[in-house]
This record gives C-alpha cells, structure tokens and sequence, in this order.
C-alpha cells in the first residue's frame, strides 16, 4: 500500500511519499510493461492477456501480431502488452455452422468467427476434420467416426451426436462483436488494477468522457495508491497533470499506414514504459515511421509545446519526437517546469516505487521504530539514491542532509524527507558564435 499525503491521517499500513520541489531543511521496479484496453474481433472477453513479441497471437485474437497494430506499435519498444479485450460475451454473438449431426461454434464472439471453415474429409471408413481461419489451416483431427470423438481446439467447439459426414467446406456465420460503452472501460480499469504495468494507453479513443475517467482513476492510482503508472492519449493537454501524456499528431509508416494520434498513443506508450530513468524521448525517431500525419509550422508547435502536448515532427524522412513532455503546464512552488518533463517523472516514480518496496518488503511490521530501525531504513534509502545516481538519473546526492528518517508523535510513524535532484537531459543548446 501506499501513495501520497498532507497529513497523517492515513488508515491503511503502507509508504506514502511526496515528492516536493524544495531543499529540505534540516530538523532537531521493472519497466517495459503497457496495458490497452481494446475492441478486437476475436479473443478472451473481458480478460487480461499478456503478449509478448514471440507470443503466437492467431489461436487467441485471430490474427498475426504483425497484423494487431496496437499491440504490434507498442512492442516496437515495450517488452510486453497486457491486453484486454472490451467487448463482452453477453451483446455479442459466436459464429456457428451446423452439417449434419456437426454443429461448429466459434470459441468467442466477433466477427473473426466468420473466417472460420470446418472441412470433413473421408479416409477409409472414417474421417478426418480440419479447421481453417481465411485460408490457413490450424486444427487437424485424423480418424475420427463421431462427432463426440471430436477435440475443442483453439478456435472452434464442436457439439452434438451421431456419425460424421463430409464435406468440402463449411463456413462459420452470425459472429459479431458487442457495442463499446463507458462501462466497458469501467471493467477494464476494475480488472488492470491488480497488474503492474508503466503505461496505459487509450488507442483510437477521442470520447473526452472516456478520457475524464480515465483521468481521475490515473490520478487515484498515482496519489491514493502509489501505483506510479502513466496515461497516454490523444489531444487532452487539458489535463494539466503530470501523469498523462497527450499526443497531438500521429506519423505515416513505411507501408503508407497513416496512424493518427489516436493511434500513435500505442508506440508513444510503449517507448515511455520502456525508457529508462536516465533517457529521454526527445528527438527520438518512431521506430518505421517516415513522415507525420499533420505537419505545424513553428509558431504552432511552439503553442503546443506550451500546452503540454506530445507532438512528432518531420525531419530527414522520419517522424521523431519534439519534446517529451506530459500534460503539465500549470506549475506551482512545490511542483515546477521540471515536472513536465517525462524523463523527470519516470525517475521520481522510480524512487517512489523502490522506496515503496523498500518499506513494504523489509521493515513495515518487521523493524522496530527506534533509532537503530530508523536508521537502517535511512541506509536503504541512501543505497537506493546512489543507484539512481550511479546511473546519471539523480545528481548532487548529499547524503548527509537530502535523507531524514525521522521519530513522529505517534508509536507506529516514521517521517520520511527526501531531497533529489533528477537530472534532465540535454535538450537546448545555446550558441553564440563570434565572425571575426
């Protein structure tokens, strides 16, 4: 448990961490992982599936990874998507064909159901059953008299009784897929919840009620929770937070595949989860991208910037990123420009989760709080600071004075006081050059 606070009045056990941007004066996980809630036409309802680049996704939604292009866009940099399919069970329908005594049903709704074709084949006295999805086939059952004798596979689940018959082809039929609503992304955010993941991205998603939600809940998640994931979607620099990224434009593939923003939020979410704390998206190319879908000129760039949108350009037949920045543009005393910077924010999320861990792993009901508990939570904390810095991701590390683990009125209580001071990266570079 864990997550931020103002005062100490937190019920659960747990770490909750503020990260202020101030010196403090002196008193007396993995990455790489993205989740997409997505409309597929084939595949588990309403269920998490994790895909990774070598996972055979034909036998679960139907089609080739490299035909999927959420999930292909977003492993061209994570290590893995959780997906999860928002259409339900209930408001769609299963393609189904009956032959004779066979009846064949599609093993989830959608339209992908309706590329299905069983084909029965005599061999002697009995018979051999085939399943095909569009023209490849991916069941083969030999020798078999009865369709109780038939296998489920993947695709398809045979019912009824009696002997076979055969026949050159029959195609499935009547598979379709259910409506997508506000509870759909309800479910989803419900079941993801119990996954660790980096990014979030909302792909071919432009409903601003949608974007809301998912807002508040990032926001729970971050500050209530301690969960410090991110949120990618298109066009909603209005959310001034931290916490999500807006992408404003999307890029043209090398195949002439235009991917607006709604959709670039796939490969946007995938290089935020996978980079590191001490890299930066700037001026980074979208892997197979050759240009951009709409192209601004300098003053509107400049606005968008300023506005806190994620935005590609064009430069030398590719499409990289202007600045990698999130939707902050509002800043206050305890939360300045710096925390607009995506690379910033990775590296504070990263010390709050192994700080968290920290905490919840070794000394939260296992460590006296004395001052012999209290200091060997102190010296795990400074070991975790210099891992940051060893790796060029926090700078100026005083180990004396930037990490205070002190008493509190209460028995159970330890304050915690941590000053860091992330380093960003070179993006602006100033030159005056002297003609003589």
């Amino acid at each position: 448990m864990g997550g931020t606070w103002t005062t100490q009045n937190k019920v659960r056990p747990g770490v909750y961490i503020n990260f202020q941007q101030k010196e403090i004066e002196p008193e007396g996980l993995h990455r790489g992982i993205v989740t997409m809630p997505l409309s597929l036409d084939f595949g588990p309802e309403q269920k998490v599936i994790e895909v990774s680049h070598n996972t055979d996704t034909l036998p679960i939604f139907g089609e080739e990874l490299y035909n999927i292009v959420p999930i292909r866009e977003a492993l061209k940099r994570a290590e893995k998507v959780l997906v999860y399919r928002l259409n339900t069970v209930s408001e769609g329908t299963k393609a189904s064909v009956t032959e004779g005594n066979l009846t064949a049903t599609a093993k989830y709704t959608g339209t992908t159901g309706n590329k299905l074709k069983i084909v029965v084949e005599v061999e002697s006295d009995k018979f051999n059953v085939k399943t095909f999805i569009r023209t490849k086939l991916v069941d083969y059952q030999q020798s078999v008299s009865k369709v109780e004798e038939l296998q489920n596979n993947d695709y398809v689940e045979f019912s009824g009784t009696g002997k076979l018959s055969a026949t050159a082809g029959i195609a499935l039929t009547g598979g379709s897929n259910s409506t997508i609503n506000e509870n759909s992304y309800n479910k989803y955010r419900e079941s993801i919840e119990v996954y660790y993941f980096n990014a979030c991205a909302l792909f071919d998603v432009s409903d601003v009620n949608i974007k809301n939600a998912f807002k508040q809940w990032i926001k729970r998640l971050r500050e209530d929770e301690g969960n410090k994931t991110l949120l990618v979607v298109e066009n909603y620099s209005s959310a001034n937070y931290e916490g999500i990224i807006s992408v404003k434009n999307g890029v043209v593939l090398e195949d002439g595949t235009t991917l607006e923003a709604k959709k670039a939020t796939a490969w946007v979410a995938g290089a935020t989860a996978a980079a590191n704390t001490n890299q930066s998206l700037t001026y980074d190319f979208y892997d197979g991208a050759v240009d951009v879908d709409v192209k601004y000129n300098y003053t509107a760039i400049e606005s968008a910037i300023n506005s806190g949108e994620f935005i590609f350009t064009s430069y030398d037949g590719k499409a990289r990123v202007e600045y990698d920045i999130n939707t902050l543009h509002t800043y206050s005393k305890d939360k300045g420009r710096m925390f607009r910077k995506n690379r910033v924010i990775r590296t504070l999320d990263a010390i709050n989760n192994d700080i968290t861990k920290i905490g919840n792993d070794y000394f939260i009901g296992k460590i006296s709080n004395n001052e012999d508990g209290r200091n060997l939570l102190k010296n795990e904390i400074i070991k975790c600071l210099q891992k940051y810095e060893n790796i060029d991701s926090i700078t100026n590390l005083d180990t004396g004075k930037d990490v205070q683990v002190l008493a509190s009125g209460d028995t159970d209580v330890v304050i915690v006081r941590i000053a860091a001071q992330p380093v960003d990266g070179m993006e602006k570079l100033y030159m005056t050059v002297e003609v003589k």
